[in-house]
């Protein structure tokens, strides 16, 4: 019963925060044109690749509960709980992040503070279930500090081709997730942009002088490795 409520959970959460996060964007693109009339850019709409992609996240999304289900069903219930609350909400939040990024190419504040807060908050609840409460605590404040110097190396030195929304959300779950995740994260991330890149360009829909939102890979890196429960 558990995991299918579970399921359920992450399916329809899921679902609403695509559709709010969608909606929301829209309406950040209508305010935007009201002050500048040749901004180009598209609002989503329910057209059948959108229609599709929402139906792959809902049920990627229940598949990943399934496999957290599965991989801590022998642990305590609090440690079960605490688990999937964990991944649900690092879910939600790179889901909206990449429907922000995918359309206007920022990254609310308020998606890595709501992290941060989050963490802090876990802290409290990981110091009574955790044995090893010390270890996790130490990893996050790695995770935290060691992706945002790197990251923000990188950005100078590639002369800001990194974006600052990119490296709040990626330091951000550093701190909630851990060093170890974020480091897997960053690579299947990057090898994702980094396959999709090379295909667009082979098609001719993209050269090698434009840019692509971040966000929309780290999602696909998220679900990648929350399949194979790498997380």
């Amino acid at each position: 019963m558990g995991r299918i409520l579970s399921i359920l959970i992450f399916c329809i959460l899921s679902a609403l925060c695509a559709f709010f996060s969608a909606k929301h964007t829209n309406s950040l693109i209508e305010f935007r044109k009201s002050k500048n009339e040749e901004l180009s850019i598209k609002k989503y709409d329910l057209n059948s690749t959108n229609i599709i992609m929402l139906i792959g996240l809902v049920l990627v999304s229940g598949y990943i509960s399934f496999v957290q289900y599965s991989s801590n069903v022998d642990n305590s219930v609090s440690v079960l709980i605490l688990s999937t609350i964990r991944l649900l909400i690092c879910l939600l939040v790179i889901v909206a992040a990449a429907i922000y990024d995918g359309k206007l190419r920022i990254i609310p504040n308020y998606l890595p503070f709501s992290l941060i807060v989050a963490k802090l908050v876990f802290f409290i609840a990981e110091f009574f279930v955790f044995d090893d409460f010390l270890v996790n605590a130490l990893s996050s404040i790695v995770g935290l500090a060691a992706t945002f110097i790197v990251l923000t190396i990188a950005n100078k030195l590639s002369h800001d081709g990194i974006g600052a929304g990119d490296i709040k959300l990626l330091s951000a779950l550093g701190f909630f997730a851990g060093f170890s995740f974020v480091v897997t994260l960053s690579v299947f991330s990057l090898l994702a942009c980094s396959i999709i890149s090379i295909a667009l360009i082979g098609m001719k829909k993209l050269t090698m002088k434009d840019s692509l939102p971040f966000a929309p890979f780290i999602l696909i890196g998220f679900l990648i490795i929350s399949c194979l429960s790498w997380i």
